[in-house]
């Protein structure tokens, strides 16, 4: 036990990061098919009005239209709640695949002088509160699926779904552009000899 403990004491946190990247990666595609709802069809009607080509986004945003948008909906309901209880899970994945890239970046251009490690803190913060607001989404889509009659659930559901988005785009994209950087500034250093990558 000894022997374990002092050989993960060895490793270094960029690798611990890089694998906590990796395993999240995979852990994001294979649940967030899950709850995608991938498998239902849309009426021809809306097959028409082409809104949207996802049926968990096309119901985030018009949940109050379900029965209108989907074939068979008393099926179409079963699938919905099982994708939103994966859902569920992917309400953690998501933040933390966020926070893992953030890190990585922030670790290497902190150390080196340049973006401060807070910033990319703002920025982790942002995929938390879009977690928070993901889960609010799904407690009011499991509502309307419920046939609860109140028409605020659907709106809930949409404004949950925009603001979302939103900051789950802005988090991420700062994620990737940090990270990129780093890497980038590591490959100048590893070529020029000067800073070698932290441990």
């Amino acid at each position: 036990m000894n022997s374990i403990n002092a050989w993960l004491a060895n490793v270094p946190e960029g690798w611990v990061l890089f694998a906590a990247c990796v395993t999240l990666t995979v852990l994001f595609a294979l649940v967030g098919l899950k709850s995608g709802a991938e498998e239902l069809k849309f009426t021809e009607a809306e097959k028409r009005k082409g809104r949207y080509e996802k049926p968990m986004l096309a119901f985030e945003f018009n949940a109050g239209e379900g029965e209108q948008m989907f074939e068979s909906w008393p099926d179409a309901k079963k699938v919905l709640r099982a994708a939103l209880m994966w859902d569920f899970l992917f309400i953690f994945i998501y933040p933390a695949l966020i926070t893992a890239v953030c890190l990585v970046g922030a670790k290497y251009l902190d150390a080196n002088g340049y973006v401060g490690f807070r910033i990319s803190l703002f920025f982790i913060l942002l995929a938390l509160a879009a977690a928070a607001l993901d889960a609010v989404e799904n407690c009011a889509l499991l509502a309307v699926l419920a046939d609860n009659q109140r028409d605020i659930f659907p709106s809930v559901a949409y404004l949950c779904a925009k603001v979302k988005f939103t900051l789950v785009y802005i988090a991420a994209s700062y994620a990737l552009l940090a990270c990129g950087a780093a890497g980038l500034l590591w490959l100048y250093n590893f070529f020029t000899s000067r800073t070698p990558l932290p441990s």
